[in-house]
C-alpha cells in the first residue's frame, strides 16, 4: 500500500551552490569576515570621494560624516545601492570558496560519508522510529513493507547492505540514502540560514547542528513562521522531519565532517569520518532504551 508520494528532494547545482556557499561563510569565517571588512572600507571610501567631487561637503571629516549619515538604516547600503546588489557583493567574495568545495571534494565527500548514513538508516529502520522512511523505501521499489497483512508492525529485514540480495531493494535503499544526504545539506544550512543559534551578532564562530537535537514543540517553532505556522502533529506526517525528530546526531556529524571539508585543505574530513561510530553515535542517543544497538541488531537478550 503506497502512504503518499515520494516527492524528489536531491538538490540540483544551484541549491548547492546556495549551501555551500553559506556553509562557507560559516566555517572560514575569519577569511570571510576580513574579506566583507575590505568590501565595506572600500565602498566607504569611494562615497566619500564622491560626495566631496559633488560638492555635498566642504571638508574630509563633513564628507565622512555625510557618508555615514547616508549609510544609516539597512545593513546593505554599506556594500551596494540595494539588497540585491549587495547580495552578487557578498557572492563575489564568498562564493568561490563553496563553488571550490562543489568542484573539487563534494564528490569525495559524499562517497566517504555515505557508508555512515547508511548505518544510522539501518539502525533507525530496525529499531522502528522512521516509519515513514521506509514506506518511502517501498514507493521506491522495497520489497517488504512495515506491516503484515493482518496490520501487525513487520521487522525490518537486513542488518547491513550485503544482506540486500534482490537488486530492487538495494536500488530503493540507495535512493532513500541519497534523499537524506539531500535533507542533511538542507536541514543543516536552513538551521543556520534562520540564525536560530547564533545569539550575538558579533559571534562568526560556527557550531554545528546540536547533537541532542530539539524537542518537537522547539522543531515546529523554530520552522514556523507567521503565514506558514507547523503544527507539532504535522511532524510526524512527513518523512522530513524524521531526521530532526531521531537523528539529530546524524546532522551534527555532517556538519562535523563537512566543517574539515571546508577548512583544509588535506585529508583531515576523511580521518575524521573514518572514526566515526555508527554504534557509539546511536547510543550516545538510545543507549539506554529499548532502542540500543545491541538490542535492535539482536545482540542483547
Amino acid at each position: 500500500m503506497e502512504q503518499y508520494k515520494n516527492e524528489p528532494v536531491k538538490n540540483e547545482r544551484e541549491d548547492k551552490e546556495n549551501v555551500y556557499f553559506l556553509y562557507s561563510f560559516l566555517i572560514k569565517a575569519e577569511e570571510n569576515v576580513q574579506d566583507i571588512k575590505t568590501l565595506r572600507e572600500g565602498r566607504f571610501i569611494q562615497k566619500v570621494d564622491k560626495a566631496l567631487q559633488e560638492g555635498k561637503a566642504d571638508s574630509l571629516s563633513e564628507a565622512v560624516d555625510f557618508v555615514k549619515k547616508e549609510l544609516e538604516g539597512a545593513v546593505y547600503k554599506e556594500l551596494a545601492d540595494s539588497p540585491e546588489e549587495a547580495m552578487e557583493a557578498l557572492k563575489g567574495v564568498l562564493e568561490p570558496s563553496g563553488r571550490h568545495y562543489l568542484d573539487t571534494r563534494e564528490e569525495s565527500f559524499c562517497r566517504a560519508f555515505l557508508p555512515y548514513v547508511e548505518g544510522v538508516l539501518l539502525a533507525g529502520l530496525r529499531a522502528g522510529i522512521l516509519p515513514l522512511s521506509w514506506w518511502r523505501l517501498v514507493n521506491y521499489g522495497f520489497s517488504v513493507e512495515p506491516f503484515d497483512k493482518e496490520g501487525k508492525e513487520v521487522a525490518f529485514p537486513y542488518r547491513s547492505v550485503s544482506d540486500m540480495k534482490k537488486k530492487k531493494d538495494r536500488d530503493a535503499f540507495r535512493l532513500l540514502v541519497e534523499d537524506y544526504y539531500s535533507e542533511l545539506e538542507t536541514t543543516g544550512s536552513w538551521y543556520h540560514a534562520r540564525g536560530g543559534r547564533r545569539e550575538g551578532e558579533e559571534d562568526y564562530s560556527f557550531r554545528p547542528y546540536p547533537k541532542d537535537g530539539f524537542t518537537a514543540e522547539e522543531i515546529a517553532s523554530q520552522n514556523s513562521t507567521k503565514d506558514e505556522p507547523i503544527d507539532v502533529d504535522a511532524l510526524y506526517e512527513s518523512w522530513e522531519w524524521e531526521l530532526e525528530l531521531f537523528l539529530p546526531f546524524l546532522i551534527f556529524r555532517f556538519e562535523e565532517s563537512l566543517y574539515y571539508a571546508l577548512k583544509y585543505p588535506g585529508d583531515e574530513y576523511k580521518r575524521y569520518i573514518e572514526s566515526l561510530n555508527v554504534r557509539e553515535d546511536w547510543d550516545g542517543n538510545y543507549g539506554e532504551t529499548d532502542y540500543s544497538y545491541g538490542k535492535i541488531f539482536g545482540e542483547e537478550a
